[in-house]
């Protein structure tokens, strides 16, 4: 992977160029902001949105609210929802690296299962797959999309693997049958 994207290993870790992508629990400096409430600290996203939570709820609290956990979810949905408004081209573009990150061989499989349904005029084969591509552009769309999300697509995922591995091995033998019946018809005349 560094080859293509010429980043290292070490651009992720504390002081390198990419370390406010990191997300692993042991990014001691951002936990212990956190912890402290110095969440102007916290370096990298996975625990800056953590920090983000953590300040709203805190002053949530103390005017005594009577959910400061609900409130928090509220006000943190409001502002993400405004920021997809303000910007929806940019949240389309996500989308993509979402799709690779939940169902990177989910989603090509299933896009080519429609594509092959389409080419073959088999609207059942169509309908057992959009649910489930509409399912994973959902997660895409709204959510961070772990490959956990994509899960429950999974057995469709493998329906359909399983069909078309048995169509492209049935059209291999149709291929070689009508091969060897024409070879034997040469050899008997």
């Amino acid at each position: 992977m560094e080859k293509v994207t010429a980043y290292k290993p070490e651009d992720v870790e504390a002081g390198g160029r990419l370390e406010h992508l990191e997300r692993a629990a042991n990014r001691s400096h951002d936990r212990q902001a956190l912890a402290e409430g110095r969440y102007d600290e916290i370096i990298s996203y996975h625990w800056s949105i953590w920090g983000m939570h953590a300040a709203k709820l805190t002053a949530f609290r103390s005017t005594e609210h009577p959910d400061p956990y609900g409130a928090t979810d509220a006000e943190l949905k409001k502002e993400a929802i405004a920021m997809i408004k303000a910007h929806p081209l940019d949240h389309l573009v996500m989308t993509l690296p979402f799709i690779w990150r939940g169902a990177p061989f989910l989603f090509p499989l299933l896009l080519y299962t429609l594509y092959y349904a389409w080419r073959r005029h088999e609207a059942s084969l169509a309908a057992y797959v959009l649910p489930s591509l509409g399912l994973i552009m959902f997660h895409a769309l709204l959510s961070h999309f772990i490959p956990r999300y994509a899960i429950s697509n999974v057995p469709i995922g493998a329906i359909c693997f399983v069909l078309l591995l048995h169509r492209w091995v049935a059209s291999r033998n149709r291929t070689t049958r009508s091969g060897e019946t024409t070879q034997s018809t040469i050899r008997s005349a």
